[in-house]
């Protein structure tokens, strides 16, 4: 319930005061947020340049596992990028990040800065069958995704403090059990794969700053663009067709002969 009544819009008062903060720094904004549509809300993305407009907002497509008992689900249309005066900027929002259809809609998009944004890995650190939430696993696909898109990801994520562990498992002892302060896990990685920024404690609120040059996206797409010369659409197409979804999607295939 306490998250429902801290969800904000698009357009209310909370994010004006991010998108006067952006302008009155002179920079841009990616942020997550919490989304509220009339009686829904949905996990959200925002991109604000440096004068304070706020240029995208996208949902994420199809909510993860128990979160579909809180968030609705996006549009199509929201696997998207924007020009920018730093190039073309986009973002996915947790395990959108490792749905390989999502990743090539927007490789096809020629996303070159990506933004991937993660939650804290504080809840199940270090339980062996937890080990996909973890943030070993989940900024390797941070890694992949750059690697495999010739692009520059922006890996942000947030961290639990100490002084929130108590409002987030309200006195839960079995919950607190589960949930670590700390889970921080912010990185930069080229469009080679190769992790641009130096390490950040995870109980830090700190930056991962790195100069991004755009050429390195020629280097890289010279061995593979996998929106183009490395991309083979009619494979895409034919399994995508002949096999996506559910089985009783596909109905069985005539024999032409």
């Amino acid at each position: 319930m306490k998250h429902r009544m801290n969800a904000i819009t698009k357009d209310g008062p909370e994010m004006k005061a991010i998108s006067d903060a952006a302008a009155s720094a002179g920079t841009w904004v990616m942020l997550g947020f919490a989304e509220r549509d009339r009686g829904s809300i949905y996990c959200s993305q925002a991109l604000i340049d440096d004068r304070g407009e706020v240029v995208m907002t996208r949902r994420k497509l199809r909510p993860t596992h128990m979160e579909r008992t809180v968030w609705g689900e996006g549009p199509v249309t929201d696997i998207t990028v924007v020009d920018t005066p730093m190039g073309k900027v986009g973002g996915l929002c947790c395990w959108e990040n490792i749905q390989p259809i999502n990743r090539q809609g927007m490789y096809q998009l020629g996303e070159q800065i990506h933004v991937a944004c993660w939650p804290s890995f504080g809840m199940f650190k270090d339980v062996r069958q937890a080990y996909a939430l973890s943030a070993e696993a989940n900024m390797a696909e941070s890694k992949s995704y750059a690697l495999q898109g010739s692009c520059f990801v922006l890996a942000a994520n947030s961290i639990i403090t100490e002084e929130s562990l108590d409002a987030i498992t309200m006195g839960n002892d079995d919950l607190r059990a589960m949930v670590q302060a700390g889970g921080g896990s912010a990185m930069v990685f080229g469009p080679d794969g190769y992790r641009l920024t130096d390490p950040i404690d995870e109980h830090t609120d700190g930056l991962a700053i790195a100069d991004i040059d755009l050429g390195m996206i020629e280097g890289a797409k010279v061995f593979a663009d996998p929106a183009g010369h490395y991309y083979r659409p009619d494979v895409a197409r034919h399994v995508l067709d002949g096999y996506a979804g559910p089985i009783d999607a596909n109905p069985p295939q005539e024999n032409p002969c």
